[in-house]
């Protein structure tokens, strides 16, 4: 995927609210006879994603359109995700059909997921190389690919029933790299508010 220039720089407000955005991408179900609860719902964080991504409009266009776009389509997925885990039990939606399409759902989002990132990730990197920051590049680059490899193996990994230590591996990786992709992010607020005018200076 290309990336495309930078033509002005973000507020760093812009970051901090990726960085928040980003800890919903980390999934922590209790699971009951009626259903499970998702502490961290998804459909927080992709409205969050969204809204970073229409503020980036004014900032890159091309980022921004796919970061909109993806989000578009994630929010209404998270949505069906969050009422099927708390409504499943209580209606009976356990069947094979409904099954599948939550099985369906989750896949959509998950490959959606790997486009907000990339796309993210890649403008940071962006933003760096420009920059000369060849250390941010580096780990833009880097968390991308660890997030990746969580969404993979997530998604590949066998049901408890027939690999027991299936779950906790997938919750450990998805905590080391949702963990370190808001990082990443942080870090590039930090970055990005050093190199702001102070208050005072920013309407003149």
């Amino acid at each position: 995927m290309k990336i495309a220039r930078v033509s002005t720089v973000p507020p760093s407000s812009l970051f901090g609210l990726l960085t928040v955005a980003t800890a919903f991408l980390y999934d922590i179900r209790f699971f009951g006879e009626a259903g499970f609860l998702d502490i961290l719902p998804d459909v927080v964080g992709y409205t969050l994603f969204l809204v970073a991504g229409l503020r980036l409009r004014h900032h890159e266009g091309s980022v921004a359109h796919r970061v909109v776009w993806s989000t578009a389509l994630l929010v209404p997925l998270g949505l069906f995700e969050l009422a099927f885990g708390l409504l499943a039990g209580h209606f009976g939606l356990t069947s094979g059909g409904w099954q599948l399409g939550f099985f369906l759902a989750g896949t959509a989002a998950a490959i959606l997921e790997v486009v907000l990132v990339w796309s993210l990730a890649g403008y940071v990197a962006d933003l760096a190389r420009q920059n000369a920051a060849f250390g941010l590049i580096g780990r833009a680059v880097l968390r991308r690919n660890l997030f990746i490899a969580y969404v993979v193996v997530a998604w590949l990994m066998p049901p408890p029933q027939v690999f027991r230590l299936g779950e906790t591996i997938v919750l450990v990786l998805g905590a080391f790299a949702v963990a370190l992709l808001a990082l990443l992010f942080d870090e590039t607020r930090k970055r990005l508010s050093a190199a702001e005018p102070p208050p005072a200076e920013r309407g003149r």
